[in-house]
């Protein structure tokens, strides 16, 4: 509980700080974006809901993907979906590579995109199932996605995706991300 008090702590700091750079205009155009984001992961499959509820609150900071330099490219992207209850806990990292298609004018306030691609991915779990059985991993295997979403003023950036997950030991971890992403400084 400490340590989850401690990381949401800086992600608020950090937070309020690239707030108040970006009301003195210190925004960078160029570089990778980094920031927080906020979101939910609705997991799709039944053993996955039974062990961890019907929506996943997740949130982060990183790289962002509010600024789109050009209409149609390639992106390296990464995902993590991690939760803990009743004594089950989840690791998933995604590793893709995705084609991204803008749909307007990049200068334009509001820029629409989708985006579908594969790549790998890393699981750790450990996992009681509906029938009693507990069951642990730490293996890689595929994944792939789809997402569609809309960045507003090159900052902010909401999204829906579906995270497609290859099955291990007979669970789904497949699931909708729904998240809000907010650039706050760019290097």
């Amino acid at each position: 509980m400490r340590t989850h008090f401690r990381f949401s702590a800086v992600v608020v700091a950090v937070s309020a700080f690239g707030v108040a750079s970006a009301q003195f205009g210190q925004r960078q155009e160029q570089g990778l974006g980094l920031g927080p984001s906020v979101g939910l992961f609705i997991p799709t499959g039944s053993e996955m809901r039974n062990a961890f509820d019907s929506q996943l609150l997740t949130y982060g900071f990183g790289p962002s993907s509010a600024d789109r330099p050009k209409e149609r490219r390639f992106v390296s992207d990464f995902n993590v979906v991690s939760a803990r209850r009743n004594g089950n806990k989840l690791f998933l990292f995604q590793v893709l590579q995705t084609y991204e298609i803008q749909f307007g004018d990049r200068e334009r306030r509001i820029v629409p995109y989708a985006r579908g691609g594969a790549g790998l991915a890393y699981y750790d779990y450990s996992i009681t199932k509906r029938n009693g059985s507990r069951v642990s991993t730490k293996a890689g295997g595929w994944s792939a996605t789809a997402e569609a979403g809309i960045v507003f003023n090159r900052q902010i950036a909401l999204s829906a995706r579906y995270n497609l997950f290859q099955r291990r030991d007979g669970i789904s971890f497949d699931g909708w991300s729904l998240s809000a992403t907010y650039t706050l400084l760019r290097i």
